[in-house]
C-alpha cells in the first residue's frame, strides 16, 4: 500500500494538510494568520476529490514543465533589455535604469503588464518624439508581448491538450485492463470448459472428464 500511496501526489498533498492541521492544533502560540491560511489551503483538497478538476490540475502541472524553457529565454531577454537600458538611459533615468538591478525590475514589471514609468517619456519637453526611448519601448514590447509571451501561451496550451489526451488514453487503458481482469476472475474455468466442449468423443467421455476435473 505504501508505494501506490506515495506515488500519488494528491495523497501526499492530503497528508501534508492533515499533518499541518495537527501541528497547528497542538503547538501553542500559533498566529491567527497561520490558521486562516491553512484553512484556506484545505479548500484545495477538493481538487483531488473531483475527477474533472483533478484531471485539469494534473494536465496543467505536466504542461508547465516545457514552458519553463521558454520562460527562461524570456528572462534572458529581459536581462538583455536591462543591460541595454543601463548603457543607453542609465545617465538620464537614474531612478529606473541606473544599475542592472533597477533596470531588470523595471522591465520585469513592464513585461508583467505594468505601464512604462512616467519619467520614461516617449515625448520630450518640446512635444517631439524621443526616438531613442520610442525605439527601445517599441522593440522591447514587440519582442516580449507580441512574440515570447504568445509563444509561452502557445506552448502551454499545446502541452496541456497533449497531456489531457494522454491522461484520457491511460484512463481508458486502465479501465479496459480492470474490466478484462474482472471478466477473467468471473469465469476462471471458461478456457478449460471450452476445450472440453470441443474435444470430447461422446457424452460418456465428457462426463468422465468432468468427473476427473472435480475429483
Amino acid at each position: 500500500w505504501y508505494k501506490p500511496f506515495v506515488s500519488n501526489p494528491w495523497n501526499l498533498f492530503d497528508a501534508f494538510i492533515i499533518t499541518a492541521s495537527f501541528v497547528t492544533a497542538l503547538v501553542p502560540g500559533q498566529s491567527a494568520g497561520t490558521k486562516t491560511s491553512l484553512q484556506a489551503v484545505r479548500v484545495l483538497r477538493v481538487l483531488g476529490k473531483v475527477e474533472i478538476l483533478k484531471k485539469v490540475i494534473s494536465a496543467l502541472a505536466i504542461a508547465l514543465l516545457p514552458v519553463l524553457s521558454v520562460f527562461f529565454i524570456l528572462i534572458l531577454l529581459v536581462s538583455i533589455g536591462a543591460v541595454l537600458a543601463v548603457s543607453i538611459f542609465g545617465h538620464e533615468y537614474k531612478d529606473q535604469f541606473a544599475v542592472f538591478d533597477q533596470a531588470f525590475v523595471t522591465l520585469f514589471f513592464v513585461t508583467a503588464g505594468e505601464p512604462w514609468p512616467d519619467e520614461f517619456r516617449q515625448l520630450n519637453e518640446e512635444g517631439k518624439v524621443n526616438w531613442s526611448v520610442m525605439s527601445f519601448c517599441f522593440i522591447y514590447t514587440v519582442a516580449t508581448y507580441w512574440i515570447f509571451l504568445q509563444v509561452c501561451f502557445t506552448v502551454l496550451l499545446d502541452n496541456f491538450i497533449a497531456a489531457s489526451a494522454q491522461m484520457s488514453l491511460l484512463k481508458k487503458l486502465s479501465d479496459a485492463q480492470i474490466q478484462k481482469s474482472e471478466q477473467e476472475m468471473r469465469n476462471p474455468l471458461e478456457p478449460l470448459l471450452v476445450t472440453l466442449a470441443m474435444d470430447f468423443s461422446d457424452d460418456q467421455d465428457l462426463s468422465d472428464r468432468l468427473q476427473r476435473l472435480y475429483e
